[in-house]
């Protein structure tokens, strides 16, 4: 963009100038003055294609592979405050404040806590609590949310795969029920207080990292092609 403009500018005050008039008149052609400008908006083209197509792919790539990395060997440095935290395997979480128990490395005491569960990227539950807090059991590789004063909400059309068991037709179309001129779908509060919730990293642990196709140089796109 910076090229573009010095470009414009400078040509453009050739011309207002009458200067390229001038070198014309001088023996100098369009041609001869435009050519550097070319050569060198082809270099710079080039190069930035370069970035774009090799170098930002796999920044992406290397950036992913060292949270999986991360996960897999501390998976408490994953939790960080007034950050939404989705390298968790179905999760989105957000927690407003972080304080980690002095007496305890793996126990944190929470505030403001937001928990999404995600199901084939759609939004099926939603977890809200004043207050809390979250262990790691090593030895079950699981976070132990212990949630205060938190709401539950679930979409009503997905309580089978989030309470387990097969879909009962009848219930289904029950549930699937929605008002005239809504499009979104029914959510129905489920429970209140206090409430513990177990998140396991088994996924993670297991998951083999395949990179999106915005995450792909060049080369590995026309692959894919």
């Amino acid at each position: 963009m910076g090229l573009l403009t010095a470009m414009l500018l400078v040509f453009g005050r050739f011309s207002a100038d009458n200067e390229l008039t001038a070198a014309r008149a001088g023996g100098i052609s369009l041609v001869n003055l435009s050519t550097p400008v070319i050569l060198f908006s082809v270099v710079m083209s080039g190069f930035t294609a370069w970035i774009n197509l090799q170098i930002a792919p796999q920044c992406r790539t290397a950036y992913k592979e060292l949270v999986y990395d991360l996960a897999k060997s501390n998976p408490t440095a994953l939790l960080t405050e007034n950050t939404f935290v989705t390298e968790v395997p179905g999760y989105v979480i957000y927690i407003d404040g972080l304080d980690q128990n002095k007496t305890d490395p793996n126990q944190w005491i929470m505030k403001n806590i937001l928990l999404n569960r995600i199901e084939d990227g759609e939004l099926i539950q939603r977890t809200r609590a004043a207050q809390g807090e979250v262990g790691f059991n090593q030895e079950t590789k699981q976070f132990l949310f212990r949630l205060l004063e938190a709401k539950v909400n679930v979409r009503a059309d997905k309580l089978a795969v989030i309470f387990g068991g097969t879909d009962d037709p009848v219930e289904s179309n029950e549930t699937n029920l929605q008002p005239e001129g809504e499009a979104s779908p029914e959510w129905r509060p489920m429970a209140g207080g206090e409430i513990i919730l177990p998140i396991a990293l088994e996924d993670m642990e297991k998951r083999i990292f395949k990179p999106k196709l915005s995450y792909l140089t060049f080369s590995q796109l026309r692959k894919e092609v």
